[in-house]
């Protein structure tokens, strides 16, 4: 694999599995026979795990984060990641109820990712109803993104239909 992708998703995911889209992702990657997939929890693990690729050689060709669970993190992964393309996932919740801390979230999370530095990035929506759908179809594009090194591919297209909407390939 010629553009290895390093996964990242918080410990605090660990509560809702439908939120663990990342580990969704790396598991339909294994299935198809892409390996390796390295994968860290926490930003210490994530430095420990960059320190172990470039002793064996390897440096990473794209970072994948789940960005649920690691808004506080956010600044530190920028460094983290330099200028190596980044996938975000970001959770979208499905419905909002009218409290402060909700709302903070939601928004704190928008302005953290608006405030990483200039990169190739994806940012992918999901939710708990469209999680399934978003990580086969993010693992095929993450899969052919590894192999060829072409970033359109992380890229949903668009395709005109003859009722005159849009849909994604």
């Amino acid at each position: 694999m010629r553009y290895l992708p390093v996964f990242f998703e918080a410990l605090c995911s660990l509560d809702a599995p439908r939120a663990r889209i990342v580990a969704n992702v790396r598991a339909k990657l294994f299935q198809d026979g892409i390996t390796p997939l390295p994968f860290a929890r926490t930003v210490p693990e994530l430095r420990n795990l960059l320190e172990t690729m470039r002793q064996g050689g390897q440096t990473p060709g794209l970072f994948v984060v789940n960005s649920h669970g690691a808004e506080n993190m956010l600044a530190e992964l920028d460094e983290i990641i330099a200028d190596c393309p980044a996938f975000f996932f970001r959770h979208k919740l499905v419905w909002v109820k009218e409290e402060t801390g909700v709302l903070k979230t939601i928004y704190g999370v928008t302005q953290r990712l608006g405030k990483l530095r200039p990169r190739l990035t994806v940012t992918r929506r999901y939710n708990p109803l469209n999680s399934e759908q978003i990580a086969r179809r993010s693992a095929r594009q993450i899969a052919s993104f590894a192999r060829y090194g072409d970033f359109r591919s992380l890229e949903d297209q668009l395709k005109p239909e003859h009722s005159g909407f849009y849909r994604t390939a």
